[in-house]
């Protein structure tokens, strides 16, 4: 296991971050196109998994950037 910043494990924060992205995306996943979903479920299992992460990345950069997480 590798560690990152802090001492966190990445593996766990990789974790984290998937379970965090996964339901943000059960929260908005109705707001975003199905144009928009289409093509970034698509993208978002290229090179092996899907992740969560890229996905919600994509849809929000499919909807103009407008990014979660409260800072603006």
């Amino acid at each position: 296991r590798e560690e990152v910043a802090g001492g966190i494990n990445s593996s766990s924060a990789c974790s984290t971050d998937e379970t965090n992205a996964k339901a943000e995306l059960g929260k908005r996943w109705s707001k975003f196109s199905a144009s928009s979903k289409k093509a970034c479920v698509g993208e978002s299992a290229i090179g092996g998994e899907q992740s969560y992460v890229e996905l919600l990345t994509c849809l929000e950069m499919s909807a103009g950037g407008h990014f979660s997480g409260g800072q603006q």
